[in-house]
């Protein structure tokens, strides 16, 4: 009898200790998979000369498009794209939406740097633009109007897989946009084959890495394509390193009817280079001989501001 009322106990102990084990087991937490299907949700807004782009007068307007992508990044590890819709406001909000790769390294608080548009390696490049006016689709609208935002992560939801962000991404221009023509001393503007830029400073980014400095500056080039350019104006993005004191831009460009060099400078001031903006200018320029003349430096008039 007294074995019976032993093993009795025992076997309500065991019960007991049972339930407990399998109490402790429901309350366990689901661990972090890195890289299986975490989703992040954002709300954005823009700057002026934000992607894409419109011209409006003198300035240069900004909206979203529907399905644009944007990169995000932990420091200069690609996490994955998010697809910008829900577009209101005039195309100046948006929501950026999308499955990340990984969220490795992600917790609370972390910040993560959103980068338009997609690009890889965190790198951004001023080569191979077009000429094309920044509308809706153009190379430059879609290509290299650079823009960047910073949010922090406010939850890791494991049982979601979703990252929760509850401030909006408000997105920065990285550059400026020029609107350029060219001409010689009291003749008209006329279109050109090539387009070579030099800064006094030599600053102008050539290619900008986000992980590496010094960045790729130099001799900014491009090829405009004649069937996407509006009479002879050509549109470029540039991104000077130097932002705090006056510079002298020198342009060499190759004229179209006769393969002509022509050479002429652009002083451009501070507070042209302290923030991204948009700036129409006219540059005199003179062939080239032998011995080149000093370039001429004339004030264009009309809409342009340089």
């Amino acid at each position: 009898m007294k074995n019976t009322k032993v093993f009795l106990i025992a076997a309500l102990l065991g019960t007991v200790l049972a339930s407990c084990q399998k109490e402790v087991e429901v309350k366990e937490e689901k661990p972090v998979d890195a890289n299986k299907g975490w989703t992040l949700t954002v709300k954005a807004s823009m700057e002026q000369t934000t992607k894409a782009m419109s011209l409006n007068g003198t300035e240069l307007k900004s909206y979203w498009g529907e399905n644009e992508k944007v990169a995000v990044y932990l420091g200069t590890t690609k996490l994955g794209t998010l697809e910008a819709g829900n577009i209101t406001n005039g195309g100046a909000n948006a929501v950026l939406s999308g499955e990340l790769d990984s969220v490795a390294g992600v917790d609370t608080q972390t910040m993560l740097t959103l980068i338009f548009p997609d690009v890889d390696d965190f790198t951004m490049t001023y080569l191979g633009q077009d000429g094309s006016a920044p509308s809706e689709g153009s190379k430059l609208a879609k290509n290299f109007d650079y823009a960047m935002a910073y949010i922090h992560v406010d939850g890791v939801n494991t049982s979601t897989n979703e990252l929760t962000v509850s401030e909006a991404a408000t997105f920065q221009s990285q550059q400026s946009i020029y609107r350029l023509r060219f001409k010689e001393n009291g003749g008209s503007y006329f279109n050109v084959k090539t387009i070579s830029i030099t800064a006094s400073q030599n600053m102008l980014v050539r290619t900008r890495y986000g992980g590496v400095t010094p960045n790729d500056c130099g001799v900014l080039t491009m090829d405009p394509d004649p069937t996407v350019i509006s009479g002879s104006f050509y549109y470029m993005a540039i991104l000077n390193e130097n932002n705090s004191q006056d510079d002298v831009y020198t342009f060499t460009v190759v004229r179209s009817t006769d393969n002509a060099v022509l050479e002429g400078t652009k002083n451009i001031p501070a507070g042209a280079l302290a923030n991204p903006t948009y700036i129409p200018t006219g540059v005199t320029v003179t062939q080239k001989t032998v011995e080149q003349a000093a370039a001429g430096n004339t004030i264009d008039n009309d809409t342009d501001v340089l």
